[in-house]
Formats: structure tokens, C-alpha cells, sequence
């Protein structure tokens, strides 16, 4: 989990349990983070 929350900090994402689709860098309802960081 560790390791997750790294890659979340890199992606510019926030470091919590929440939706991390919807709460990406910008707070759109994309996954575009998911789908660049994958």
C-alpha cells in the first residue's frame, strides 16, 4: 500500500481512500489518471 500511495503523490492525486477516479488532478470524472498512471 505504501508503494500505492507513492505512485498516487506522482500522479498528483490525493493519498486517501476516496474516489480516486474522480478526484484526479483536476477533478474531472475521467479516469485519465488511471488510464496514463496505469
Amino acid at each position: 500500500m505504501r508503494a500505492h500511495r507513492g505512485l498516487r503523490h506522482y500522479w498528483g492525486l490525493r493519498v486517501r481512500g476516496q474516489h480516486t477516479k474522480t478526484t484526479g488532478r483536476r477533478g474531472r470524472t475521467v479516469g485519465v489518471s488511471r488510464t496514463k498512471g496505469a
